[in-house]
């Protein structure tokens, strides 16, 4: 059972997410946000891969193919 500390620690959470959607209904400054710094991520080793995180990590569901970063560019 959560504690009364827990259940206003959710409630604070589903009020300020409540407001946020009353000025962002669409959720479109975030989805914009996201994409900027997804956009500007030069390093990206999980680019074009699928997989999970795990522990923190992000691991491969596929192996990748080694990439020739010399012919790159």
């Amino acid at each position: 059972m959560p504690s009364d500390e827990e259940r206003k620690s959710w409630q604070s959470t589903l009020d300020r997410l409540a407001e946020y959607r009353k000025r962002d209904p669409g959720f479109k400054a975030a989805i914009v946000a996201v994409a900027d710094v997804e956009a500007r991520l030069i390093d990206d080793p999980a680019e074009g891969e699928s997989g999970e995180i795990v522990n923190g990590e992000f691991r491969p569901l596929l192996p990748s193919p080694k990439r020739d970063t010399e012919s790159e560019g």
